[in-house]
């Protein structure tokens, strides 16, 4: 039996390009990370320059320019999460190219693990929320609702008004309590508007999903903003910040061994 390859595992997000390696199924080595407006070849050339590995897989929801900068950066074959590699997990959709290669991964994890119904929820510039479930006794891709994420939201009112400013959002990890909605001045009120409006919004969202299916679903949280939502009353809930990556390798035939919920990162 031929020993198992390397493979190099790339998500190439709006706002972070993250990279790891995986070897028989696991990742194996930590996350390193570029700001995908920063991606030139020489940065992720630089990045890559001590790790081995057999192969690639891109996931790019990106500009093409990005993801031709990866894959001239890269050493040997290279395959690309696209709906032409999501076998019949699309095949509800009216367009199935059209649909984003990270809502795909995502996807594809949710169906490798088989709880269903579950919901990927990746809370990244976008908010998707992609539902996964059996069709005819085999997982699909049900469909999904796409919303603006927190920093859209904040950036869209300094974009588009005559006065009122651009703020700096906190990190979602350095939250400590939630934003009074009776604020006192313009930038805590446009916070307090953001960040309430946000959650209200996930809300919704998902009680719409939960009315639409008939059901409580399972939910997978992932994406830069996981930390900062739960959803309500979900059969199980868990946050997996390598969902992505574990699709990923789902659609390209390797076992995951480390699945959804765990050693996120």
């Amino acid at each position: 039996m031929s020993p198992s390859p390397t493979i190099l595992l790339i998500d190439n997000s709006n706002t972070r390009t993250k990279f790891t390696l995986a070897h028989g199924g696991t990742l194996s080595h930590p996350i390193r990370h570029l700001p995908t407006d920063q991606l030139t070849l020489e940065h992720v050339r630089h990045l890559l320059a001590d790790w081995t590995y057999d192969r690639t897989i891109l996931c790019s929801v990106a500009t093409k320019d990005k993801s031709r900068i990866l894959q001239e950066a890269v050493n040997g074959p290279i395959d690309e999460v696209s709906s032409a590699s999501a076998g019949s997990l699309l095949r509800l959709y009216e367009h199935p190219e059209k649909v984003g290669a990270d809502r795909i991964a995502n996807a594809a994890a949710l169906a490798a693990e088989g709880l269903f119904p579950a919901v990927a929820v990746d809370l990244g510039t976008a908010c998707t929320f992609d539902i996964v479930g059996l069709h005819d006794g085999r997982p699909a891709l049900l469909g999904g609702t796409i919303a603006p994420g927190r920093e859209l939201l904040a950036r869209a009112l300094g974009e588009h008004t005559a006065l009122l400013p651009s703020i700096h959002l906190p990190l979602a990890s350095t939250q400590e309590h939630e934003p009074s909605p009776i604020a006192r001045d313009t930038s805590a009120a446009i916070l307090a508007g953001v960040q309430h409006g946000y959650s209200g919004m996930l809300h919704a969202i998902w009680l719409e999903i939960v009315h639409a299916l008939g059901c409580v679903p399972h939910a997978v949280i992932t994406g830069g903003d996981s930390s900062m939502w739960t959803p309500p009353h979900a059969t199980t809930s868990c946050v997996d910040k390598l969902l992505t990556f574990k699709g990923m390798l789902a659609l390209h035939g390797e076992e995951v061994r480390v699945f959804l919920g765990r050693h996120a990162n």
